[in-house]
């Protein structure tokens, strides 16, 4: 008897010092992350975050950020009324620097990342992810491709190969690098043009060519 009541003031002391949590799943880690934001509990709060996060903000940084009391309540609030359950994915790093995203479906896992079209142009994202494999490759028919009509037109492989010879293919390696740091930044979108920031002062410009998306001006 006295084992059990010395564990029930356990219990209760952790929740009084920390608040409860249930991270068991998207959904319940989700609530418990609504109800320490209603408390305003920083600490049970932080502990929700994940590793990385923590490694990079700090507990006293964090608790700084709750100043703004009327957002955090509008954030519990929006948590509460979410629809739905979680939509879980996982992403598996391969090769040098490639990422592979899979989502749940049902008590499956399905690869939802493109595998097959390598040089995709659908997407502003997939078109600089598309530059920069093809610079890594070397496909320079597929960087051709990738620049808009007016620039291909004045534009051979041969032409493109010889002008990014020597210093020009070192350039071309470190705007690869940069963009590539990039790729999972916002990307600004107005209608067929686009536009992502990258480094303190880059920026790469796309356009839209009927379905495709062209590098127009990749700094």
């Amino acid at each position: 008897m006295l084992r059990s009541s010395k564990l029930l003031f356990l219990a209760v002391a952790l929740v009084a010092c920390g608040g409860a949590i249930d991270d068991r799943t998207p959904e319940s880690t989700v609530a418990s992350l609504a109800s320490a934001l209603e408390r305003h509990d920083v600490d049970t709060a932080y502990r929700l975050m994940s590793r990385r996060y923590r490694e990079q903000v700090s507990i006293d940084e964090f608790r700084a950020m709750f100043s703004d009391t009327a957002e955090i309540d509008h954030t519990a609030t929006r948590l509460r009324d979410r629809d739905g359950p979680a939509e879980e994915e996982a992403s598996v790093t391969y090769g040098a620097h490639e990422q592979l995203l899979l989502r749940r479906e049902g008590d499956t896992w399905r690869v939802v990342t493109d595998v097959v079209d390598w040089y995709s142009q659908r997407t502003p994202r997939q078109a600089v992810r598309s530059f920069v494999r093809a610079i890594e490759a070397r496909r320079w028919d597929v960087l051709l491709r990738l620049l808009p009509e007016v620039d291909r037109e004045a534009m051979t492989e041969d032409r493109l190969r010889e002008m990014l010879a020597g210093e020009g293919e070192e350039a071309l390696d470190h705007l690869a690098t940069g963009m590539r740091d990039a790729l999972d930044a916002d990307i600004e979108e107005h209608g067929d043009h686009a536009t992502l920031a990258y480094g303190e002062r880059y920026r790469v410009e796309l356009v839209r060519e009927g379905d495709v998306w062209c590098v127009a001006d990749p700094d």
